[in-house]
């Protein structure tokens, strides 16, 4: 029996396995502007939840309002914090989330949270005073923030901190509504397989959110600093369809032909931008060549170039029809079009 998978293991290995690389991928953000939006935060109603925080954080204004500035810092769109104004902007529960999508955003889908669907918020038109000139308004409700003690599975009698921030963000321009979005986080301090940041209704599968690089790593122990963690993580999940993200990806390389194989090289040492010269160099001496456009597709979606992949992937198709350029294709071409461009007289 082990002769035999040890010939299956070099027939696998010697069969022409297609080299790849792990690395991320640059994603385009989903709501973009070409030129910088300053966004009001007009109203953040706490409610009750402001007695369950931490002693160092009772300004829960004030911390949501860095939270999110933080969150937004790489992205077209300045917030201000105008709450002090008196405008207003109504939130308010509709339906439950569907069942079939309540684990989509979830890392590690724990089963502690199988219980029950979430509502879905929806918000009306702000009311604004005149003296706010900024272009966008935001309005912030917190329905449940606080810290508790779990028991560590892993150490009998030992408790880990879990903070809980439920957040409703809704976000406005000047009579258009952009987009209403509760994110829940629950983070155990001192545990990466707990992180749990969930988005309601649920991010599109084509956003790769279930792939972000950011906050993978163990949420901090102390109850301060994982309040914090918690919030920034909150903050920047909202934030995710408004940015240039990275996502974790594989990346796999056509070497059926020795003329990619140098491209191939720099590759695997994330010098992406040279395997994208070196390959364009092949693909002008041969304008046919299978590898050379199907690796040129690969390293342009690595970098961020989706229309160009697009085109990449539709001359490999027209040579010869696969499965897997239609598929590239569909995706690419499905978040090209849900892509919405702000424009700011």
């Amino acid at each position: 029996m082990r002769k035999i998978w040890m010939v299956l293991v070099i027939v696998l290995v010697c069969g022409g396995c297609k080299p790849f690389s792990m690395t991320t991928r640059v994603q385009q953000p989903l709501y973009h502007a070409p030129s910088k939006i300053d966004v009001a935060i007009v109203m953040i109603d706490t409610g009750a939840s402001a007695s369950t925080a931490p002693q160092s954080f009772r300004d829960v204004k004030k911390n949501i309002v860095t939270a999110i500035k933080r969150a937004f810092r790489e992205t077209s769109f300045h917030f201000v914090d105008r709450t002090a104004s008196g405008g207003s902007l109504s939130i308010y529960p509709t339906r439950r989330e569907s069942k079939d999508s309540l684990f989509a955003n979830s890392l590690n889908r724990p089963s502690s949270m199988r219980q029950r669907a979430l509502r879905v918020y929806k918000s009306k038109q702000p009311k604004l005073p005149v003296s706010i000139k900024e272009q966008w308004c935001l309005g912030v409700k917190v329905l449940r923030w606080g810290i508790t003690r779990r028991p560590d599975p892993r150490l009998p009698g030992r408790s880990l901190l879990q903070a809980h921030i439920d957040i409703v963000y809704a976000l406005w321009g000047r009579g258009r509504h952009v987009e209403t979005r509760r994110i829940v986080s629950r983070p155990v301090g001192g545990d990466m397989s707990k992180f749990f940041v969930r988005s309601i209704p649920v991010y599109p599968y084509w956003l790769w959110w279930g792939q972000r690089v950011e906050y993978r790593s163990f949420a901090p122990s102390k109850r301060d600093n994982l309040f914090r963690y918690a919030l920034r993580a909150n903050a920047f999940a909202f934030a995710w369809p408004f940015g240039r993200r990275k996502v974790s990806v594989t990346a796999v390389w056509d070497n059926s032909s020795p003329f990619v194989k140098p491209g191939i090289e720099l590759a695997k040492e994330k010098q992406y931008q040279a395997a994208y010269d070196a390959w364009k160099d092949v693909l002008a001496q041969r304008p046919s060549s299978l590898p050379a456009l199907r690796n040129l597709a690969v390293v342009c979606e690595v970098l961020g170039k989706e229309k160009e992949a697009l085109a990449f992937y539709k001359r490999a198709n027209k040579i010869k029809k696969e499965g897997y350029y239609t598929g590239r294709q569909k995706s690419l071409r499905l978040r090209l079009q849900k892509r919405v461009s702000f424009k700011v007289k």
